[in-house]
């Protein structure tokens, strides 16, 4: 008990202390207008997460706090959207396949959504022969050792196995979870393909296989491919007798064998040289983002789509504004240090915890009220 009053007379001091610091410097500091930048996040990366993303978008730049924001979204593959991040070309990235250890050096990713590595042909009657496929199959197929639909009980017609440009991280991931070398894969690949359009119109033409995601389930004379193998495929490809068909249910329920996650992508914070860095309003507008994204209404959007939600969480706390991990100290110094700035971008920077424009009483608010609770906490 004697500890808790203790405690609670420090906290109140810290209080005192911000509150006479901010009264005075609402007269010594006049308001000002901050030349942050524009409110343009921009992001590039996987063709498989774009659905999810371009969805969330118009209902993000729709609320009143993101009035004049414009988010500019790039589908060019997971690996652009790796090296852009990382090299700050853009403000935030996408990517279906987790990051590199060599990645995560420079890179926070954090799981927005799941998917499936689908396997899809035509539906057409020419097809009608293969209605199921194995993960050694697949595996055949891709490493070039099945090269023939005959193999898989249809007619003498060459397989024309199409693929994923290289970058792409839906072409990373089918090799880790089919343990197929990017050597074996060139060499079986008809064709590379970029985006998801492509890929439902290689799968609508005849003796076409192609691998893709829950987003292209249904698209007009295509068929997915029931799978089997053991679930997950991470611990043997086999050849088990029971198939499954991919849908956001069966990923979920962990029958699938062939599970896959969405990410987005920032530059890890403790790259960044100064505060002012992360205090650019595309930046900052790009973790608000992201945080949308992780939210109720951002799961919505994945949902849309076809792909599957997951739990609702706050990647980067406002609270938090040093991104130190924790709501502190040193995040009231981030207020007062920019007390009485405006601008007319509503949380143009982090000190604006409230999102009015404005560093005023109620962002050491957003402080306090959350005082030593958990801030941003780095993605496993």
């Amino acid at each position: 008990m004697h500890h808790r009053s203790k405690t609670l007379r420090s906290f109140a001091s810290v209080l005192t202390t911000a509150l006479v610091l901010s009264s005075s410097m609402a007269v010594a500091v006049p308001s000002l207008v901050s030349a942050a930048g524009p409110c343009s996040p921009t992001q590039t990366g996987s063709t498989t997460v774009f659905p999810a993303l371009d969805a969330a978008r118009p209902t993000w730049q729709g609320l009143a706090v993101n009035a004049g924001c414009t988010v500019t979204l790039g589908n060019t593959g997971s690996g652009t959207g790796v090296t852009n991040t990382a090299n700050e070309t853009v403000t935030f990235g996408a990517s279906s396949a987790p990051l590199t250890a060599a990645q995560k050096v420079d890179l926070h990713s954090w799981i927005i959504g799941g998917d499936a590595m689908v396997l899809q042909v035509s539906s057409s009657a020419n097809m009608a022969f293969i209605t199921q496929i194995t993960a050694a199959q697949v595996q055949g197929i891709w490493n070039g050792s099945i090269t023939n639909w005959s193999a898989l009980g249809g007619p003498s017609q060459t397989i024309i196995a199409d693929c994923r440009i290289t970058t792409s991280g839906s072409r990373s991931d089918m090799l880790r979870l089919f343990a197929i070398t990017s050597a074996q894969e060139t060499g079986a690949c008809d064709s590379r393909l970029t985006t998801s359009l492509q890929e439902a119109n290689a799968a609508q033409t005849d003796y076409h296989i192609v691998y893709t995601s829950l987003a292209n389930v249904g698209v007009a004379g295509t068929k997915e491919l029931p799978l089997s193998g053991g679930a997950p495929l991470t611990t043997g490809i086999g050849n088990a007798s029971t198939f499954i068909n991919p849908s956001v249910v069966t990923v979920q329920n962990g029958t699938y064998p062939a599970p896959r996650q969405l990410f987005v992508l920032a530059k890890k914070f403790n790259v960044l040289t100064t505060m002012s860095a992360t205090d650019t309003t595309a930046l900052v507008k790009a973790y608000d983002f992201i945080n949308y994204m992780a939210s109720s209404a951002g799961q919505a959007s994945v949902s849309a789509v076809g792909f599957v939600t997951v739990a609702p969480f706050v990647p980067i706390p406002d609270a938090d504004i040093n991104l130190d991990g924790a709501i502190a100290i040193g995040d009231l110094g981030q207020v007062t240090g920019k007390w009485t700035q405006s601008d007319t971008v509503k949380g143009w920077i982090r000190a604006d915890v409230d999102n009015n424009g404005v560093i005023a009483i109620g962002d050491i608010g957003g402080v306090t009220g959350r005082w030593g609770g958990t801030g941003f906490q780095p993605p496993s």
